[in-house]
């Protein structure tokens, strides 16, 4: 997986998983992601 960290007004770490890679985060902790990402 590879990840950046942006630095404006909100910090954001922009994550970008590899081929069959995936994520778990704490409920409301994600402040938005990109349409191709499934929640489950």
């Amino acid at each position: 997986m590879r990840y950046r960290i942006e630095e404006e007004a909100l910090p954001v770490v922009i994550c970008e998983p590899g081929q069959g890679e995936g994520m778990i985060s704490e409920s409301g902790s994600m402040a938005w992601m990109s349409p191709n990402m499934n929640k489950h």
